[in-house]
């Protein structure tokens, strides 16, 4: 997650200096598309995700061993 599949790109907030220490995953990233649609991302910390909503065992299992993380996302 954090090399080929890159979901920290999207899903850690981002700071003037990269990354937020931690807040990885925590979601809340703003993408904007003006006159088309607002999305933010999810958190993808491990105490908001089941495994059959992310429905891969090897993702689950990363995103368990993870420490929660609060953030209020709209």
């Amino acid at each position: 997650m954090r090399s080929i599949v890159a979901c920290g790109n999207c899903h850690t907030p981002q700071g003037q200096d990269g990354p937020i220490p931690g807040m990885e995953l925590a979601g809340g990233l703003e993408v904007v598309q003006e006159g088309l649609f607002t999305a933010c991302t999810a958190s993808g910390s491990p105490h908001r995700w089941a495994s059959a909503e992310v429905d891969r065992d090897a993702l689950v299992a990363y995103l368990r061993s993870l420490p929660p993380v609060d953030n209020a996302v709209r």
